[in-house]
């Protein structure tokens, strides 16, 4: 314990040494910039400087500088305060301020919890209570007393016959409230949770969901069946079908199994038989899948099998199948859930609970009191005028008095009446103060943390900066610099120019076009026809041969090294042994062009080497041009 605190003092020390020691580094113009935002950037960048290191620029500093230089031009023009950078911005931070805006020991509770789930499968029976989703209270406590009903039932009586007599679940009819077994995740959260937590053979209480009430019975828990990897062979066969057909249909899935036992390829004899022609073109694969995915006689034969398996013909309502398992896999590891179980959490009242606790506890940090008169003033108010109303707004306004103090600020009617306004489009449809004023308490409490993260966190502040400026920099390096470059044709055409000894062909290419035809006197007509225009003449000639309904003729222009395509290869570099993939429809083939064994001709023959470079000189002509408008001075 001693080493733990005395290495926990350490890294306190070295945080309030680097906090002290924090200087104006340089100055950009009128910018002051800090050495620790420097630092920041150039630890996180180490691999981007080093590489431009080995071209122009000397110096970190230099590095540093030029970045800048461009972040103050941005701002100076306004990109920073365009509607489409504050969108980006404010969506990039709200992402980053989420994990500081949460209880982070119970959201890890609740990850963990989610996570043992996928250790075992819970065989279950319920009865359902609906509960209309715009039910009013009086609604809601009815369904509240039929589902206590229900249970009082149950704890003596027969659970099917209780579920005939009580349950809303439209297949209550055929399953009598047995809904066999499920994994983690394939039923809503509050659901999932009750069957996990439930003793085994006991009752639970009624349970909310978005459904309505449910009475839970556990019968048993079993080690998680996993996921499955399978393929399968399938043959309709059901009553519609002809007695004659459904017999032949069971030889020939028997002689199908036979033909697999003797060794023939699975996957090739569904591509040929399989009438799943979904799964057919993919020679039967079904990919993962887990329990309830499948009908209970598929998933029954399917997670008997062990990997490489194959099974034995058999029946299910549609027809006959053989499978064939590949592959196994059970709950995995915790890292390889995470993200699954987080966007599992986005959508229920987990992600609300951990948000809760967050608030409360600033709330003891802080301290909050409520005048509960001021705040019916609102309500009142409310119960006359809906908050969407132009009047209420109109009249909130004049509403006096404080409504609530958290910490050292004071929240009057006024702004109570302001929140309701903007807060009305939300799913709250009635005036409950409770309700209200949660929201309220909520939403004060975690924009009071949202606005003070950059001060308290400096690792959040320096992420966030660094998202600002980096979104500045590209916003502006496109305008400036890649944009001019791609529309700037004479531009880079000249510079080509310039540079063309610069330019080497790292291996000989074929320049031209490749041309197929439907027929050997089709090519020959077509070749003597475009035999003395230049390439782009061509192309326009022999696309003008074809019609909507007859296709004579295809040409492709472009660049290719050898081993790229087999028509070049073989006619342009007389390699015979290349491949050639032949075309059912336009089978002869022919190219047009020369091979450029060193250099390039124009510019588009290396168009994405020249871009690259001109997009350069253009970044360097305008960092030259900030430069001269920012004197740059550091500190030293």
């Amino acid at each position: 314990m001693k080493r733990i605190f005395f290495v926990l003092g350490l890294v306190l020390v070295h945080a309030w040494l680097f906090a002290e020691e924090d200087y104006v580094f340089m100055r950009i113009g009128d910018r002051d910039i800090m050495r620790s935002e420097f630092d920041y950037i150039m630890n996180k960048n180490k691999a981007s400087y080093a590489e431009m290191q080995n071209g122009q620029i000397q110096s970190p500093e230099d590095v540093f500088i030029n970045y800048k230089l461009k972040v103050i031009e941005a701002e100076n023009r306004g990109m920073d305060t365009t509607r489409a950078f504050l969108r980006e911005f404010m969506q990039y931070r709200k992402q980053l301020a989420a994990p500081y805006l949460t209880d982070d020991s119970l959201n890890k509770q609740l990850y963990m919890e989610a996570y043992n789930h996928f250790k075992q499968d819970c065989e279950v029976s319920h009865v359902l209570i609906k509960i209309k989703q715009n039910a009013t209270d009086e609604e809601r406590d009815k369904a509240f007393e039929r589902a206590k009903k229900a249970r009082r039932r149950l704890l003596t009586e027969d659970f099917g016959k209780v579920a005939d007599e009580m349950s809303d679940d439209p297949t209550v009819k055929t399953n009598h409230g047995y809904l066999g077994f499920f994994a983690a995740m394939q039923t809503v959260w509050e659901f999932e949770k009750a069957m996990y937590d439930a003793p085994i053979d006991s009752i639970s209480e009624p349970i909310l969901t978005a459904y309505g009430y449910h009475v839970i019975k556990v019968h048993s828990r079993r080690p998680s069946y996993g996921q499955v990897h399978a393929a399968h062979i399938f043959m309709e066969d059901h009553e519609g079908i002809h007695q004659r057909v459904r017999e032949q249909t069971e030889i020939e899935i028997k002689d199908m199994k036979r033909r697999l036992s003797l060794g023939e390829d699975f996957g090739a004899l569904a591509k040929e038989f399989s009438e799943d022609r979904g799964s057919g073109s993919r020679g039967g694969d079904l990919g993962w899948f887990g329990i309830n995915k499948m009908v209970p006689e598929f998933e029954k034969v399917a997670f008997s099998l062990k990997d490489g398996e194959i099974s034995e013909p058999f029946k299910t309502q549609f027809g006959w199948h053989i499978i064939k398992v590949t592959e196994h896999k059970g709950a995995g590891t915790f890292e390889s859930r995470r993200a699954e179980i987080g966007r599992a959490m986005q959508y229920d009242y987990r992600v609300s609970a951990a948000k809760k606790s967050f608030v409360d506890k600033k709330i003891k940090e802080l301290g909050l009191t409520i005048d509960t008169a001021n705040a019916m003033k609102v309500i009142s108010l409310m119960n006359r005028i809906h908050p969407t109303d132009s009047m209420f707004e109109t009249e909130g306004e004049r509403l006096t008095g404080d409504v609530m103090r958290f910490g050292e600020t004071v929240y009057s009617a006024s702004d109570f009446s302001k929140f309701c306004v903007a807060y009305a489009m939300t799913n709250i449809k009635d005036t409950m103060y409770n309700d209200w004023m949660t929201k309220f308490v909520e939403f004060i409490v975690t924009e009071n943390e949202n606005s003070q993260l950059e001060r308290k966190y400096p690792e959040f502040a320096n992420l966030v900066r660094e998202y600002h400026d980096g979104i500045l920099v590209y916003d502006i390096s496109k305008q400036e610099i890649w944009d001019k470059a791609l529309k700037d044709t004479a531009g880079i055409e000249a510079f080509f120019k310039a540079n063309k000894s610069k330019y080497v062909l790292a291996k000989p290419k074929f320049k031209g076009l490749i041309v197929k035809c439907v027929n050997d006197s089709v090519m020959k007509s077509i070749k003597k026809a475009i035999a003395k225009m230049d390439n782009d003449e061509a192309v326009e000639y022999i696309n003008g041969l074809n019609s909507d309904t007859l296709k004579v003729a295809e040409v492709v222009s472009g660049l290719w090294e050898k081993g790229r395509n087999g028509i070049v290869d073989q006619q342009a570099f007389k390699d015979k042994k290349a491949t050639v993939k032949e075309d059912a429809k336009l089978p002869v083939s022919f190219v047009k062009g020369k091979i450029l064994k060193k250099r390039p001709e124009v510019y588009t023959d290396v168009r994405g080497a020249v871009t690259t470079d001109y997009q350069n000189e253009l970044d360097a002509e305008f960092v030259k041009i900030l430069r001269a408008k920012y004197p740059v001075n550091i500190i030293k």
